[in-house]
């Protein structure tokens, strides 16, 4: 658990395991602990690098500075910092765009790409969704009904064969430590 100051932000980084450097990208509204089901595996072969992207989690920045190109450039100073060499890149939605623009920044940086539920470029529907998730926070819909509309978004439909699954996974994302403002979701 670490910080990291680049070009206005203060970021939180976390690292776990040894070996291959392996940069975890996390989507929207998602920071580094969105990864903690996959970290006991991954990190028996890889040092996992876990960024929280500007605007999420424990990381500091103005919502203004809140690009795709920002954090980009943040994750590639991070990994200069860190002095990791080559590294393996993994990015998850909004991760996979930032994962593409960094792999353009430093193609010889990365030995292998991994992108996953992501998109090169935001059709309409995509941006209409986004906004009216933005409107209902603003609406002040409760978070319960917030999360659980998210969630028919990015889980499958099994995860819902498990009332108690889901109701355990809202009430986590409700009480979670470092939620993300509504400004810097926007």
């Amino acid at each position: 658990m670490a910080y990291f100051k680049h070009n206005g932000a203060k970021l939180y980084y976390e690292i776990q395991g040894t070996g291959k450097p392996l940069l975890l990208l996390a989507g929207l509204a998602s920071d580094s602990q969105s990864w903690l089901s996959v970290v006991p595996e991954l990190s028996r072969h890889f040092m996992l690098i876990m960024p929280d992207n500007r605007g999420c989690g424990r990381t500091e920045c103005s919502p203004s500075s809140i690009t795709i190109e920002n954090m980009a450039t943040d994750a590639l100073a991070l990994l200069n910092e860190l002095q990791t060499g080559e590294t393996l890149l993994l990015g998850h939605s909004m991760g996979g765009m930032i994962a593409m623009r960094l792999a353009a920044l430093g193609p010889f940086r990365f030995k292998r790409l991994v992108l996953a539920a992501t998109a090169a470029a935001l059709p309409e529907r995509t941006k209409s969704l986004l906004l009216d998730w933005v409107h209902y926070r603003e609406a002040d819909l409760p978070m319960e009904l917030w999360f659980r509309n998210l969630f028919y978004w990015i889980f499958s439909p099994e995860f819902f064969e498990s009332p108690d699954l889901v109701m355990e996974n809202i009430r986590f994302a409700i009480d979670y430590p470092y939620p993300q403002h509504l400004t810097q979701f926007r």
